[in-house]
């Protein structure tokens, strides 16, 4: 039996979790799928982190199917969101990274999100 406490902090993490989906939804071309959402994110944490993904790489890490993701994947392509690079020594290599578009729009979600943060955290975890 879960007490109120527990049941509290389950609702506030929802409200909160709710938030963020929000603002995403405003600032990324995600809608009604997770699946654009989880290949900016990897992406996107791949570019943060220095390391350049694989068409292969991505697909791979992602939990769903071939099918889904490949038709997000050209989607975000023709938004312009992401782009496919080929490797200048072997041109079988493709290698998938965000756009500066995305870059952009992302710091405008972070933004939104850290102006936000105090008055949400106060909100929601007080």
């Amino acid at each position: 039996m879960k007490t109120h406490q527990t049941l509290t902090l389950q609702h506030r993490t929802a409200a909160l979790l709710k938030h963020i989906r929000d603002i995403s939804l405003k600032h990324l071309p995600i809608s009604h799928s997770f699946i654009p959402y989880d290949i900016l994110i990897v992406l996107f944490y791949a570019h943060v982190d220095g390391r350049r993904l694989t068409i292969k790489e991505l697909f791979n890490s992602l939990p769903y199917s071939d099918m889904g993701t490949r038709y997000h994947f050209r989607r975000l392509i023709e938004q312009n969101y992401i782009e496919v690079i080929r490797d200048r020594i072997d041109s079988r290599m493709k290698y998938c990274q965000v756009t500066k578009k995305f870059e952009e729009r992302f710091e405008l979600l972070t933004h939104e999100l850290l102006n936000h943060k105090h008055d949400l955290v106060k909100r929601i975890f007080p």
